[in-house]
């Protein structure tokens, strides 16, 4: 029977002092209870990467000098496991999460990537919540506010009566709390009013738009103009009235940066457009504005065969939470050239382990 151990990758760092009074940090949510999600199993040697948000990993005063391993809180091991382990760090040059190359590891590396454990075979002790430090082999010198990417080789070593181990990954949910907005109706839609719902959705960082009105019909075409100006689009004055064109009491409220194609939907008395319109947690963008406006192609509203809804606008108010960014990628021997996504886990954190 396989030995069944779950070894967190809790990227913890230590300062450079003296092993007495180290203290460890976990970058932030690490710890969130209800980690439990199985998700695979693979059997072999493994590259993992984990791009962690700046804002999640801990502020700290000097270089980085240790790695430490935390087992799971429930492990089943009776006995140490021994692994051959090889950790890569970087930090200048690497992408933000929202940003991170899907298809290759070797897109995600910065400038200083320094290989700070080097092949090292290690015995991970028994016991819920065991700890393992991996000392350095030069300390590396990360500086606050960039992207930390930690790269980590795994290769389980076959012991007695534990013969062909295979990896176990879980996925540990970290705080998904998305942008905090503020949203308010403006102008007025032609040739009927409708009603706008706007949600954040932190599952899959996308902000949820529905406008409703009267069931006119499903299956029409619908557009759903975003823009970020509702004042000016391209040098003409905003709003723009659309009565010249056949559309009496339309007009156009923002600027067109992106377009959402749909059709309408009917339900609960009312007609709908829905958009799914994907966001950045980048936090530069907290306090800018998004505007959104309905167009509907209808040849009985008007001449023009249009309808438009009101304007809606969104403030990013609050940034959503620090999140971890983790990818796992394809088996490193030579018969597996290309690093492929196994599993891209927006605000997760992984959990590795032999079974």
């Amino acid at each position: 029977m396989l030995s069944k151990l779950s070894l967190a990758c809790a990227i913890s760092v230590l300062f450079a002092v003296d092993a007495a009074a180290q203290v460890s940090y976990l970058p932030g949510g690490l710890l969130t209870p209800g980690n439990t999600q199985q998700t695979s199993n693979w059997r072999g040697a493994r590259r993992h990467q984990m791009v962690f948000d700046p804002r999640a990993v801990p502020a700290m005063n000097g270089a980085i000098s240790t790695l430490v391993l935390r087992a799971d809180e429930t492990q089943f091991a009776t006995s140490p496991v021994q692994l051959d382990v090889s950790v890569l760090l970087s930090s200048h040059g690497v992408p933000l999460p929202s940003n991170v190359d899907l298809t290759s590891y070797s897109g995600n590396l910065g400038s200083d990537a320094t290989v700070v454990v080097n092949s090292q075979r290690v015995n991970l002790p028994a016991g819920a919540s065991a700890t393992l430090p991996l000392a350095f082999a030069q300390p590396f010198p990360y500086q606050n506010g960039n992207p930390l990417l930690v790269q980590l080789e795994f290769t389980p070593v076959v012991q007695s009566g534990s013969l062909d181990p295979a990896w176990m990954m879980d996925a540990h949910t970290l705080p998904s709390t998305f942008w905090g907005i503020n949203g308010a109706t403006t102008g007025t839609a032609c040739p009927a009013p409708g009603a706008w719902t706007v949600v954040s959705d932190g599952i899959t960082d996308r902000l949820l738009y529905r406008w409703s009105t009267l069931p006119i019909g499903a299956g029409m075409p619908a557009f759903v103009l975003l823009g970020t100006d509702n004042h000016n689009f391209g040098g003409i004055a905003l709003p723009l009235d659309l009565g010249p064109i056949g559309a009496p009491g339309c007009a156009l409220r923002t600027s067109v940066e992106a377009v959402f194609g749909t059709s309408t939907v009917l339900g609960g008395g009312f007609m709908s457009v829905l958009a799914s319109v994907p966001l950045p947690r980048n936090p530069r963008f907290t306090g800018f504005d998004l505007y959104a406006q309905v167009a509907m192609l209808d040849p009985t509203a008007n001449a023009a065969g249009l309808r438009m809804s009101e304007l809606q606008s969104e403030h990013l108010a609050t940034p959503p939470a620090p999140i971890l960014c983790s990818h796992a990628y394809g088996p490193f021997a030579a018969g597996f050239p290309n690093d492929v996504p196994e599993l891209v886990a927006r605000n997760h954190t992984l959990v590795l382990g032999l079974q």
